[in-house]
């Protein structure tokens, strides 16, 4: 694992990353678990860099209206993806589209476990909902939008959202979120969320040429309520065992 959050780029057009003041999202490397080890809070494309750095400052994307009142960003300085902190899943479109569709991919993993759901709603009303029940959680592959919440916990395990993710009200998430293919993260709703784990967001078209490049992603947290994001190896080393990645051999987060 390399980073709280992961979010590429290869667009071209700018990241749409906003997550409010220092009163509303903390986003956190810092182990909940205890354990030990270093690893960034938010990881970027290099052009986003700027961007990223502005608004962790307090200021708009642009550089412009600092405030002085960040958002909590532990430690404060994205990391840069580049080979050696970018997943196998995340190192081109191609990977991406392997990962999630391929024979042995995400998609056929859930349809093997009967986790497979063509919405958010689904996926909830199913007999392990999304996870909340089970010690260790569940894996969720959701092809379409979800929203998370209200509730707590939510849910745990590993879930993958091709849609929009919605992060909504009072909720708590263990574990790992991946959200590929839309690569839109919103919040709403008053009250408090907590993700802890990690979380994967990148921007894709489901077919195309392999040369495709990753879209401009959204991670707004900015929009009502409070959340944290913090990093959490148990949360994580939970998710691993209920499937999905696990099952598709990627390690290295």
């Amino acid at each position: 694992m390399k980073a709280t959050v992961t979010l590429p780029n290869g667009s071209g057009n700018p990241i749409n990353f906003n997550l409010g003041g220092s009163n509303i999202t903390s986003t956190n490397s810092v182990d909940a678990s205890g354990g030990g080890g270093t690893i960034s809070a938010v990881a970027i494309s290099d052009a986003d860099k700027q961007r990223v750095n502005n608004v962790i400052d307090g200021c708009d994307p642009d550089g412009s209206n600092c405030s002085g009142s960040g958002p909590n960003v532990t430690p404060g300085d994205p990391a840069i993806l580049a080979n050696d902190n970018t997943p196998s899943f995340l190192k081109d479109v191609a990977s991406a589209r392997e990962f999630l569709y391929g024979s042995e991919g995400m998609k056929q993993a859930a349809i093997n476990q009967g986790r497979y759901f063509n919405s958010g709603a689904a996926a909830i009303a199913s007999d392990a909902g999304l996870g909340a029940s089970n010690p260790d959680g569940v894996f969720t592959f959701v092809d379409g939008d979800l929203v998370l919440g209200p509730g707590s916990p939510t849910g745990q395990g590993t879930i993958i959202v091709t849609g929009k993710l919605t992060l909504n009200g009072n909720f708590q998430w263990n574990g790992v979120i991946m959200v590929l293919g839309s690569g839109e993260v919103y919040r709403s709703g008053g009250g408090h969320g907590d993700i802890f784990g990690a979380m994967f967001v990148a921007k894709f078209p489901t077919s195309g040429a392999d040369t495709d490049q990753f879209g401009a992603p959204v991670f707004d947290t900015s929009g009502g309520g409070t959340s944290n994001i913090q990093y959490s190896s148990d949360a994580v080393d939970k998710a691993k065992s209920v499937g999905g990645h696990s099952v598709k051999g990627v390690r290295e987060y």
